[in-house]
């Protein structure tokens, strides 16, 4: 048996069994936000707030939040230990209680939070967070991070962002999004095709290839902060599946130029560093994987 929740707050009985072919879910009842502000505003920001953490805690698989029509408890006000009648809490069957509440200050929204353990009616976590009001998702996801971080020691992920190909508008378009399908923003619109996006270590840059020249793909790189987008690789050829190093300087990719479809290191002005494979056969795909001491970024086929 593995303790999930930190022994400095005594939840030791809530456990993962290393044998079972799934962990058992914690329950955890998240009731609607209060709504602290003097004027009122904002109202809609009780439900929207706790919908988008229930749907992190949920996607984690760590959690699984009650439907809030089994709530019993008379105590919506209340935030802290005193005031909370945990028995209604126990008697639906929750093992975590969150409550909440936030206050609208112009156009920033401050969210006050506090994490219990319903059988021992002892607070994990007590913490208040600051956002913009018209980024109110962003601002769950941290709160969602510091919950899976107080129970289980890791990061969360709510944080992340993916990047993905997508024909919606009758084109293969590289897009990015929230962990969760949210704000999905457009990376390119040429009308053409563009696959394999990559993020950069720092998560602040993309490669990917682009047929929009109307050649052989062609490596490009987007600097998501300035918006601008260069040409990295446009051999003849194969320039494609590019992977960045783990200090983000170079990359490695498939470059088919004036023979057999191989693999090399560039820098990222396009600048060939190295050959790295020299074979009959097709190299594509190559990854890099982070090893200590001489055998750093070292890297591996498919």
């Amino acid at each position: 048996m593995v303790q999930v929740l930190s022994p400095s707050v005594g939840l030791g009985r809530i456990y993962i069994d290393i044998n079972a072919p799934s962990m058992q879910r914690i329950k955890i009842a998240i009731p609607d936000f209060k709504n602290f502000t003097k004027d009122g505003s904002s109202p809609e920001l009780s439900t929207s707030l706790t919908d988008v953490l229930s749907n992190d805690l949920d996607m984690s698989g760590y959690f699984s939040p009650m439907d809030k029509a089994a709530f019993l408890a008379e105590d919506d006000d209340a935030l802290t230990r005193e005031e909370i009648r945990f028995k209604d809490w126990s008697v639906i069957g929750a093992d975590l209680l969150l409550k909440a509440g936030y206050t609208c200050i112009g156009q920033s929204v401050e969210v006050e939070v506090r994490l219990y353990d319903v059988f021992w009616g002892r607070q994990i976590l007590g913490k208040r967070f600051l956002g913009k009001r018209d980024d109110y998702r962003r601002l769950m996801h941290r709160i969602g991070n510091e919950i899976i971080y107080r129970l289980t020691g890791y990061q969360g992920i709510f944080l992340s962002r993916l990047a993905f190909v997508g024909s919606a508008t009758g084109h293969k378009e590289i897009y990015v999004c929230d962990f969760d399908g949210h704000n999905v923003q457009s990376i390119t619109s040429d009308q053409s095709i563009a696959l394999l996006p990559r993020w950069s270590p720092t998560g602040d840059k993309l490669l990917f290839n682009s047929y929009k020249d109307g050649e052989g793909p062609v490596l490009y790189l987007k600097d998501l902060a300035s918006g601008r987008t260069k040409v990295v690789s446009a051999r003849a050829g194969l320039n494609i599946g590019a992977a960045w190093s783990p200090n983000g300087k170079k990359a490695a990719l498939t470059l088919s130029y004036g023979d057999n479809p191989d693999i090399y290191t560039i820098d990222l002005n396009g600048k060939v560093l190295k050959r790295l494979t020299e074979h009959w056969g097709i190299n594509v795909s190559p990854t890099f994987y982070l090893f200590t001491g001489r055998d750093q970024n070292r890297f591996c086929l498919k």
